[in-house]
């Protein structure tokens, strides 16, 4: 005689098992709030801001734009370690190498100067992200024909 099948799933087996999911989310609850009861991520850092009223009778449109950008042209300060475009920078890092000013941003790009370790640059233009590699476009403080791409990582803010 041939065995029948039977079938696992049943009504207690589904009482059983949501029985036992509606445990373990009380109990992960429970244990959330004995472990972590006050679990508050606070910022050390402050944002201030400024409004200044402007009386729109007794002043023109242009000389409101140039009350609204004085108070939003504040500069932010240099951060460490970070280059931006308009910085000055130093070569370092290329074992007295030098470092490669090329045509445009890329390692394929024809290689125009050779910087070398300690001299001054001021970035023009960038940055590019390319051959996994950020590129800025970079000219000579003593001679200014001297303009090539070149790679952050041999670069050091001034």
């Amino acid at each position: 005689m041939p065995e029948q099948n039977k079938s696992i799933i049943t009504k207690p087996v589904i009482i059983t098992s949501a029985a036992i999911g509606i445990g373990l989310c009380c109990l992960t609850f429970i244990f959330q709030r004995l472990v972590f009861p006050n679990i508050v991520f606070e910022s050390s850092e402050r944002i201030q801001v400024e409004i200044t009223p402007i009386s729109g009778n007794s002043n023109s449109q242009d000389q409101i734009s140039d009350q609204i950008n004085k108070k939003i042209s504040t500069e932010t300060p240099p951060i460490p370690g970070v280059i931006a475009l308009g910085m000055i920078v130093k070569v370092k890092g290329t074992g007295n190498e030098g470092l490669r000013m090329r045509s445009g941003a890329g390692i394929d790009q024809a290689t125009l100067y050779l910087a070398q370790e300690d001299e001054q640059f001021k970035i023009i233009d960038g940055p590019v992200i390319i051959d996994s590699l950020i590129w800025w476009k970079i000219e000579s403080m003593i001679e200014a024909t001297k303009v090539g791409w070149s790679v952050q990582d041999y670069m050091k803010a001034d």
